[in-house]
């Protein structure tokens, strides 16, 4: 047997456990973290998501998730009750098992891939749970930004995100799986994940470069001001990049936000490091981060409190936050959900890890769907901010 054919069974056997959870209504979440090649899959015994209340450092190990607008709402949250590590999603080297799986809970992968012609295609139920408008056209798009450069010059909003997105059919061929490798191959630096809904018939995948929040194992918490985008020049060195005044103002105002967030609960002692260039996939950003070592400033609730008051983030809603958020509601044709929410792992690997849920799609039914958005200020050219949420949705499209 040569190494080409192990490889490919191996891929097959886990595309087939996906297939399988998804098929058995199971939630579930899996995920690579920024420049990791190891994979963690959870799985949740439970068959709907668990609703949880804001404490984040007396979870359980899993994967917690909100979306855009909480409004008060208890946290989302999947147990992992098992807990499956792949050492490399370029090699698979190796598989491990937590040692507290029951028996009941290892028949979820006491698979028959020979049942399925196709064990990497992936189906959900042919329900579909999207909105009635599946899409807002460049033309609309521009009119909103316009009417929000109005309002930016005359009212007390000071930046505004404004979001669209596209739905298109999947392929007849399409694979999860494929498509979660893809997406690693292409971000190293992100967040890259799929995470199963049951209940609302949903998959969601995506590649976040964007930390909301993190808690090491040393203590030390950390948060990152990320904005201002543009494409990646393959052959243009990252110290060479130029960025224009709008995303240097737009980069600054995150910044502030975070420092008026310390501020709020009378913390002062801590680090700023940046602004500095970073890549994501095709895209490049400037980047702030944050730390704090808690046991120092003797705060250990400090995720739990700084994630009520980041989320959600200057980044993804705006300055003022309640203008911000306003505007969104009266402006957007649609619904987020999970779409510039936050998601992340507690007590695998950190403490507590979130992430803002940027590059994303939602898979229901046979279709999918591509979300994006671009921070709007006073200098913001309309034709460039649609280019720039077509330019984001091409990290998720393209590895299809």
């Amino acid at each position: 047997m040569t190494g080409e054919e192990t490889q490919i069974q191996k891929e097959a056997r886990q595309a087939e456990i996906i297939k399988t959870l998804i098929k058995n209504q199971q939630p579930f979440a899996l995920w690579k973290k920024p420049e990791s090649d190891r994979l963690h899959l959870i799985v949740d015994t439970e068959k709907e998501i668990r609703q949880i209340e804001e404490n984040l450092e007396k979870l359980p190990k899993g994967f917690v998730f909100a979306p855009f607008l909480t409004n008060g709402e208890k946290l989302n949250f999947i147990k992992a009750d098992t807990h499956i590590i792949w050492e490399s999603y370029l090699d698979d080297k190796e598989t491990r098992i937590t040692k507290n799986i029951h028996n009941s809970h290892l028949r979820l992968f006491d698979l028959h891939p020979e049942e399925e012609k196709d064990p990497h295609k992936t189906t959900l139920d042919k329900k579909n749970n999207t909105s009635t408008r599946e899409i807002l056209s460049e033309e609309e798009y521009i009119t909103i930004v316009k009417k929000a450069i109005q309002e930016l010059e005359i009212g007390e909003l000071k930046k505004v995100v404004l979001s669209r997105k596209e739905s298109a059919s999947l392929p007849n061929n399409y694979s999860i799986w494929s498509h979660f490798r893809n997406l690693c191959r292409h971000n190293e630096n992100a967040f890259v994940y799929i995470l199963y809904i049951p209940q609302k018939e949903q998959l969601w995948i995506g590649a976040t470069p964007e930390h909301l929040l993190k808690l090491d194992e040393n203590d030390i918490f950390t948060t990152t001001a990320l904005a201002g985008s543009q494409a990646h020049e393959e052959h243009r060195p990252l110290r060479e990049t130029l960025w224009a005044q709008k995303e240097i103002e737009e980069q600054a105002m995150v910044s502030r936000y975070i420092i008026n967030c310390f501020k709020k609960i009378r913390l002062r002692e801590f680090e700023e490091i940046g602004p500095r260039t970073i890549r994501a996939g095709n895209i490049l950003h400037l980047k702030t981060d944050f730390r704090v070592n808690t046991k120092e400033v003797n705060y250990p609730t400090l995720a739990t409190e700084m994630m009520k008051l980041l989320h959600p983030t200057s980044a993804v809603c705006g300055m003022p936050k309640k203008e911000a958020e306003e505007f969104i509601l009266s402006s957007e044709s649609y619904n987020r959900e999970l779409y510039s929410g936050f998601l992340g792992v507690i007590g695998i690997e950190n403490p507590i890890e979130l992430f803002v849920n940027l590059r994303c799609a939602k898979l229901s039914g046979n279709k999918i769907t591509y979300f994006a958005g671009a921070g709007i200020t006073a200098l913001s050219n309309p034709k460039k901010e649609y280019l720039e949420t077509q330019m984001k949705m091409n990290t998720i499209k393209r590895a299809l």
